[in-house]
């Protein structure tokens, strides 16, 4: 294993231990006092980066994640979020919630700019309530592309929870804990994702992914029904010809922390094609892991 530094990407020791080394990686500071570490090649790995901090206890995230969190779950769809149950707000307070180190969007609608959030990653916070067991598992489903899992998590959190009003801290009353909204939403998220197994529901109509068998919408469509009581949000790319992603809608009786949900019928159209077949592909060689020993 080789590890280099530097703006050019050159080796440490020069290019005889680069072409000797099978795995490579490129270490940068990033938020505070964390530092990333990026896999530049790997024979049976993809081209990933994680966070990591060493601290008086070693480190405080183990740095075999880079090479395996960032595989997607084996017999699993990966964990979206929560989308919001009102409208994107548009007051100052909710700036306060803001932890996406990106915004996405960047300014509310009234033109106020939201600040790049430049603390601790959200899985600091997700440690300090001792939620080992919550992260472990957001690591394994909850997967980001290409940048460290807690950004994408963060950024879930900022776009919808707060749109969510049983997120807002003045809810919580004089019990709150400073971050406890962020550990509800990822609770909630989690809990959803398990409501709604969408792999093995697909599963259990014989729809699986394959590179040699298409599926039609109404294939889809009815499998989901079948199991869940209602016709979810199916979303395509290449022209309504590749499945991308699955939203389900719900009423939810309660809060959205802990709430009883009752599905409901997609008030959003679905973008893939009505006449078409429809590929829901298999992963590609070397991306995917098992996470269900």
């Amino acid at each position: 294993m080789t590890f280099v530094a530097g703006g050019a990407l050159k080796p440490i020791g020069g290019h005889i231990l680069s072409h000797a080394s099978a795995t490579r990686m490129f270490l940068r500071k990033g938020r505070a006092e964390e530092r990333v570490a990026k896999l530049v090649d790997s024979p049976d790995r993809p081209e990933s980066e994680a966070s990591y901090k060493l601290d008086e206890g070693g480190w405080a995230d183990a740095m075999v994640l880079l090479l395996s969190s960032v595989l997607l779950p084996l017999v699993s769809l990966a964990v979206a979020g929560i989308p919001e149950s009102r409208k994107f707000p548009d007051t100052f307070p909710a700036i306060l919630s803001q932890y996406d180190p990106t915004p996405s969007p960047s300014k509310f609608p009234n033109g106020t700019i939201i600040p790049a959030y430049t603390g601790p990653g959200v899985d600091t916070f997700i440690r300090e309530f001792g939620r080992h067991d919550l992260l472990s598992y957001m690591n394994k489903y909850w997967i980001n592309q290409n940048a460290p899992n807690p950004d994408l998590w963060a950024h879930e959190f900022s776009k919808h929870a707060t749109c969510t009003s049983t997120f807002d801290l003045q809810c919580y009353g004089s019990s709150y804990k400073k971050n406890q909204e962020l550990i509800n939403y990822f609770d909630a998220t989690i809990r959803a994702n398990h409501h709604f197994p969408t792999f093995d529901i697909l599963a259990a109509s014989g729809i699986v992914p394959s590179n040699k068998t298409s599926y039609t919408l109404a294939q889809f469509e009815s499998a989901i029904a079948a199991q869940v009581g209602a016709t979810p949000y199916l979303g395509c790319r290449s022209n309504g010809t590749v499945l991308t992603e699955v939203w389900y809608f719900n009423h939810v009786l309660g809060t959205e922390q802990y709430g009883t949900y009752k599905p409901i019928a997609s008030t959003t159209t679905s973008s893939c094609s009505k006449t078409a077949p429809i590929w829901y592909y298999e992963r590609s060689r070397g991306s995917e892991r098992n996470v269900r020993k």
